[in-house]
């Protein structure tokens, strides 16, 4: 969460430590590091670093609660689109963004936004 704030606050590169040192010490396991980041290598334009930094980890969200298992596959969705990779676009709201918990307000209104992104 540390790396969160700091991303927050223009810290990037320091963030990006913070963050790759939870990565360390949660033997890559901490979705917030994973978030972190993403904000990190989207806010530096990383767009094929950030993917594949998600990506590589995106099996160790199959067991969060729908926030953060469809919140960090939103960001990987997010890096696909600037890349205009929209199959990508496509297949990560049809699997992994829409209807996971119906009644989490949270879900719906990520993936509302990624469609109101699409329109734009």
């Amino acid at each position: 969460m540390t790396a969160f704030g700091l991303v927050e606050n223009g810290m990037l590169k320091e963030a990006e430590q913070v963050a790759l040192e939870g990565e360390k010490l949660s033997g890559g396991t901490d979705p917030w590091v994973h978030h972190a980041m993403a904000h990190v290598c989207e806010m530096q334009g990383r767009l094929d670093d950030g993917v594949k930094f998600m990506e590589d980890r995106s099996d160790r969200w199959d067991n969060l609660n729908s926030f953060m298992y469809t919140h960090n596959w939103w960001h990987v969705a997010l890096f696909h689109l600037d890349m205009d990779d929209m199959d990508q676009v496509y297949s990560i709201y049809d699997n992994k963004l829409w209807g996971v918990q119906k009644d989490c307000a949270q879900d719906q209104i990520g993936a509302v936004s990624l469609l109101w992104r699409l329109e734009m």
